[in-house]
C-alpha cells in the first residue's frame, strides 16, 4: 500500500492505480499457486 501511496504523490494517480492493482495480482497469482497442504494422520 505505501508503494500506490508514493507513486501516487510523486508520478500521479494512473500509476498508482496501476502499480496497487499489478501488485494485487501478482500477489494473489503467488499465494493460490501455493497452496496449503495438511498431513492428516
Amino acid at each position: 500500500m505505501t508503494a500506490t501511496i508514493t507513486l501516487v504523490l510523486l508520478v500521479g494517480v494512473e500509476a498508482g492505480i496501476l502499480a496497487g492493482t499489478t501488485r494485487s495480482l501478482l500477489l494473489f497469482l503467488w499465494l493460490t499457486s501455493r497452496p496449503h497442504v495438511a498431513i492428516v494422520g
